[in-house]
């Protein structure tokens, strides 16, 4: 009896896709005996098992205990059943592939039986829609998070730049300083150098028959008998309470202190003013500050002025504020048109589940018409018991009833799949408008970037030629010092022989000037290193020349010691150069 149970069971069903939150499709079935009454209170094991077009097997579930009712219906939903192991979820099923179609078993006691099968006639739209939907929220955070990061990557670019700029912008300052003191120490040397200069040719004519002071007053014990005239004239020190100087020429002089009336001196702490022109030929070396009015030159060339150098800040300050706010507007664009993004994405959903719960009132009342069909198809069944015949017409008659119904649905289910399709569509194009409309936004943002480091570089690569020229420039100098320096030894060499010649030529003899108070007074003096009372001229011109000699030699070495400086730092400045800018 169990088996013809099975081989005569009818089974009437119809799939219907719950569209609650819930995924799932609604199946019932009428389970009658052989004589075709309904099989009512019965307990069964329902499988249900979904096959693609060529029969292999995509999913699989069973449900334990379907109970039917006193008119022979079961109820189930189809994705609530206990699925088999190693299968997913119902709603990870690809809906959109055609000829699927479920196998139903039942089980009575004696083991799973097939029942056929129920072709899938009509896509499960819900299901369908929600994978398509997920798949764009997917797409859509994808493409966020790049942009995300696209606006990350920028901002890094941008503080980067900024920290580039910012250290080039103190480098160059500390060049600058640099050649400021530099130029402070020249300047230093060339006043020191002009006044030690000025003071001896102010007081002291010479030509070629000797050396001449027009008006000399001494307070001391020096007398003299009638005019005090010699060929060579060598004062070792001068010392008076007031000395007036008219004109002092001499080739080469040197005086450790000369003290004027007015208080003015050429001291560790003293004074110079200069009303007129201040020219230097050798080296000037500064230990302070220097401050200058005007402009400073270098051999007609302009070095530097406070203007140049704050209009050249002023530049770059308002370049990288144009910067700032051309990234901040950019910036903003991209986050309007994200947040714009957004908000339709937001209706779109809105409109999805408006479309979604309209197909679930619409279900629930195919639903409750199909459970009155159901209802009054019992009834008839109770009333016609006597008359099988007239039940199955009925029975058929409400099976055609419910086919039109279902096709009637299936119609509804494809015109709201179209429409949804058609809504996806829109949004799909939407997004990709927005995507082209942020790639050319952040392409100008890249094109902004490489003009902004094309002009630090060129700015870099000017700088670097400038800091070579004064090198360059420096190095010159420094040659062109030790050159004078080397001539003027030559000339005192020179000098010391002519001196010996004429001295010999003259024949000088010894001549002392025992009345004169010749022990240095100035403070500091050690009471040595000066000529006696006794010394006759030529020695003490043979002397005074060999001082010369001695500190030409010097200030020669010296020389050639601050043309070696200068090109090592000159060779130090143009590598650090090259290193910041590579």
């Amino acid at each position: 009896m169990r088996t013809l149970f099975l081989s005569l069971l009818c089974l009437f069903g119809a799939l219907t896709v719950l569209q609650a939150q819930d995924p799932g499709i609604a199946y019932q079935a009428v389970a009658r005996d052989a004589d075709g009454d309904p099989l009512a209170d019965a307990e069964l094991n329902v499988r249900v098992t979904l096959y693609s077009a060529d029969d292999a097997t995509l999913w699989q579930e069973s449900h334990a205990s379907v109970l039917t009712n006193q008119f022979g219906n079961l109820a189930l939903t189809i994705g609530d059943g206990a699925v088999t192991p190693g299968f997913s979820a119902l709603s990870m099923v690809d809906w959109s592939a055609a000829g699927l179609h479920f196998g139903i078993e039942v089980d009575a006691g004696a083991g799973y039986a097939s029942f056929g099968d129920v072709d899938v006639q009509a896509v499960p739209i819900a299901m369908y829609a929600l994978n398509g939907q997920e798949e764009e929220i997917a797409a859509l955070q994808s493409q966020l998070d790049l942009l995300d990061g696209d606006v990350s990557a920028l901002a890094g670019d941008l503080g980067e730049a900024v920290a580039e700029q910012e250290s080039d912008y103190a480098f160059l300052l500390g060049l600058i300083e640099d050649n400021d003191g530099d130029i402070s120490v020249l300047q230093s040397n060339v006043s020191q150098n002009t006044a030690d200069l000025g003071d001896l040719l102010s007081v002291i004519g010479i030509d070629p028959t000797g050396i001449t002071v027009e008006d000399m007053t001494v307070t001391g014990s020096l007398d003299l008998t009638g005019v005090f005239s010699a060929a060579t004239g060598i004062f070792n020190y001068l010392s008076s309470n007031n000395a007036d100087f008219e004109d002092m020429i001499a080739e080469a002089a040197q005086v450790s202190e000369l003290t004027f009336v007015s208080g003015r001196a050429l001291g560790e702490t003293s004074e110079l003013d200069i009303d007129g022109v201040l020219n230097v030929d050798g080296n000037s070396t500064m230990g302070g500050n220097l401050d200058v009015d005007g402009t400073i030159t270098s051999q007609g060339s302009l070095l530097a002025t406070e203007s140049y150098v704050d209009g050249g800040d002023a530049a770059n300050a308002a370049a990288d504020a144009a910067q700032a706010t051309a990234d901040a507007a950019a910036q903003a664009a991209n986050a309007d048109a994200i947040a714009a993004n957004t908000s339709a994405d937001a209706a779109q959903a809105t409109a999805d589940a408006a479309a979604l719960a309209a197909n679930a009132s619409a279900d629930a009342a195919q639903a409750s018409a199909d459970a009155a069909a159901l209802a009054a198809n019992a009834s008839a069944d109770a009333a016609q018991a006597t008359a099988d015949a007239a039940a199955q017409v009925a029975n058929a008659d409400a099976i055609a009833a419910n086919a039109s119904a279902d096709a009637a649905q299936a119609t509804a289910d494809a015109a709201a799949q179209a429409a949804n399709a058609d809504a996806i569509a829109a949004n799909g194009s939407a997004d990709a408008a927005q995507a082209t409309a942020d790639a050319a936004a952040q392409a100008a943002n890249a094109d902004a970037i490489a003009a902004n480091a094309s002009a630090d570089a060129a700015q870099a690569t000017a700088d670097a030629a400038a800091l070579a020229a004064n090198a360059s420039a420096d190095a010159a100098q420094a040659t062109a010092d030790a050159a004078a320096q080397a001539a003027n030894a030559s000339d005192v060499d020179d000098n010391e022989f002519r001196i010996a010649a004429s001295a010999a030529d003259m024949g000088f003899g010894e001549s002392t000037v025992g009345s004169v108070n010749n022990v240095p007074q100035h403070p500091g003096y050690a009471n040595a290193n000066y000529l006696g009372a006794d010394d006759n001229l030529v020695e003490a011109d043979g002397a005074l020349d060999a001082a010369l000699k001695s500190n030409a030699d010097a200030d020669a070495q010296q020389a050639i010691d601050d043309a070696a400086a200068l090109s090592l730092n000159a060779t130090a400045d143009a590598a650090e150069t090259a290193a910041r800018i590579a």
